[in-house]
């Protein structure tokens, strides 16, 4: 039987295939720019085999990973595409990462070849001495790259779909990252899956400014190119550049996390920029998004549908639909076409509409498994192929969800169940606080107590009881944070999500002296 996607497109099929066969239809249309470049279909097809036959020549044959380590920039598509002809996994690794942290992929992924940066050629060799790599290539290199480029173009293609086609390494904010394997179909399914329930079409205009060495570029670049819309690629964040180049050149969809959508607002505002009429879906995800944050958004953008999204690097699970422009509801929506999405307890049972529970999820774009790790793989993912990746959340009897955050984010206080991202809503939503964590902390008497690291707005100073009297508005006594810590900035990965594991890192037991009557006095379960 053939999987088809809305728009048509097999997923049954190789990556290169797919886009070879779009690119013979849109060969002269322009599919991706990046800092005042602008390549047709055609050209990227062109250049993607062309790296093909470079690995091979190299010796890199199906099954064999391959590395790139760099900042935004085109050859992550190329790179993609070139792996994928010829049956290896492409490999990603973000450019912020440390030499030290390149090295443990490098151990566990075996690749074949490593691509970096030029500026990260001394932190590359470092991370490969001593492993299976043959050949570490300067990208900023033009006469490595001439001779690398130099042996044709490869027709043939050796992927297949139920083949791995890309290993994905977890943004690792709670622990180690592990390695994410995606085959072709399943990679094929998440490139089109939101595009297509938002709506992108041969009409838009994308903009991508997240990171590249991330499954984002599945649906973000891969996919809209697919659906035939070009795609604009910036090479790091700058937030006036977003503005400028959403209003040059007519972009009408892109993704953003919380924390730079607020940026942009912020901006906006500071520049008189009223409203960016060009834009008509907005994605935002990769992070819980304060309501608040959603409603500006909305009213800033009153022409475009601003949308939650929801997945993980094991798969892409729901989205907003983009008739709902109003949702501020925190909802992520409903599950993906073709994706189902079911709310159970710990023994793998269906809740109650209305319940919290473990989220799971069952489609054609969840991962293979995690590479070399087959105890992590079958606490992840069922006989029966439903996926747990560790979240919470519940679900209305209409099928809309909502994301309550990582199950060892739900803090035991006394037996009672308080959950981070309550918390953090409640925090996020108070006058100067840019951004929250909040963690569970060792305490003598209830075993966990509540508390929470506020990074302020740019100018603003803090002050911690205040705070502490305006979430007694918000927040149950039990759920208020024993402690508030006033940092200037929160530590965040390359994606912007906050690195909570930094701030367990420095737990410290609470001890008794603090009070405690208001959780061991009897209340309402939560």
């Amino acid at each position: 039987m053939t999987m088809t996607s809305t728009s048509g497109i097999a997923i049954n099929q190789s990556v290169a295939t797919a886009f070879a066969a779009v690119a013979a239809a849109r060969a002269h249309e322009v599919a991706l720019c990046f800092e005042g470049q602008r390549l047709t279909y055609a050209e990227v097809e062109r250049q993607s085999r062309r790296l093909s036959a470079g690995l091979a020549a190299l010796g890199v044959k199906a099954g064999d990973r391959v590395v790139i380590v760099a900042r935004n920039r085109m050859e992550h598509v190329f790179w993609l595409l070139g792996a994928a002809r010829i049956g290896a996994l492409h490999t990603a690794v973000h450019s912020d990462w440390t030499a030290e942290e390149l090295r443990r992929v490098v151990l566990d992924a075996a690749p074949a070849m490593v691509a970096v940066d030029g500026v990260l050629m001394v932190s590359a060799r470092h991370a490969v001495q001593g492993s299976t790599v043959r050949e570490v290539l300067d990208l900023d290199d033009a006469a490595a790259m001439a001779k690398f480029l130099s042996h044709g173009e490869i027709d043939s293609d050796a992927g297949r779909p139920d083949a791995d086609m890309a290993l994905w390494y977890t943004s690792g904010t709670s622990g180690r990252p592990k390695g994410v394997l995606w085959t072709h179909s399943a990679f094929l399914f998440n490139s089109l899956a939101i595009p297509q329930a938002v709506g992108i079409g041969p009409g838009d205009v994308g903009l991508r400014v997240s990171p590249l060495a991330h499954n984002g570029i599945a649906g973000a670049v891969i996919g809209t190119m697919l659906l035939g819309a070009p795609v604009h690629v910036m090479s790091r964040w700058n937030t006036s550049q977003v503005i400028d180049i959403i209003q040059k050149e007519g972009v009408t969809w892109t993704n953003l996390t919380p924390a730079a959508g607020r940026l942009v607002l912020d901006t906006a505002l500071a520049r008189g920029v009223t409203t960016l009429p060009s834009l008509r879906r907005l994605l935002v995800g990769a992070a819980p998004t304060p309501p608040d944050l959603l409603a500006r958004l909305t009213r800033f953008l009153p022409r475009c549908a601003v949308v939650h999204g929801y997945g993980a690097t094991e798969g892409y699970m729901a989205v907003c639909r983009p008739t709902e422009t109003s949702r501020t509801d925190g909802s992520v929506g409903e599950a993906l076409p073709d994706s189902e999405v079911r709310i159970a307890d710990e023994k793998g049972v269906d809740v109650a509409p209305g319940t919290v529970g473990r989220i799971l999820l069952r489609s054609p774009g969840v991962m293979h498994g995690y590479w070399r790790n087959p105890v992590a793989t079958s606490q992840a993912l069922s006989k029966d192929d439903w996926l747990d990746v560790g979240d919470l959340g519940r679900m209305d009897k209409h099928g809309s969800i909502w994301v309550l955050g990582r199950a060892f984010d739900v803090i035991n206080c006394g037996g009672y169940n308080v959950y981070a991202t309550e918390v953090e809503a409640a925090l996020d939503r108070l006058p100067g606080v840019h951004a929250s964590a909040v963690v569970g902390e060792p305490h003598d008497l209830l075993g966990e107590c509540v508390v929470a690291y506020v990074e302020p707005d740019q100018g603003i100073k803090l002050d911690v009881e205040q705070l502490q009297e305006q979430c007694a508005v918000h927040l149950a006594k039990y759920k208020r944070p024993a402690r508030i810590t006033v940092v200037d900035a929160l530590t965040r990965n390359g994606y912007g999500k906050i690195v909570k594991k930094d701030l367990q890192a420095g737990a410290r037991p609470v001890p008794v002296a603090e009070p405690v009557s208001a959780v061991l006095q009897p209340h309402r379960s939560d």
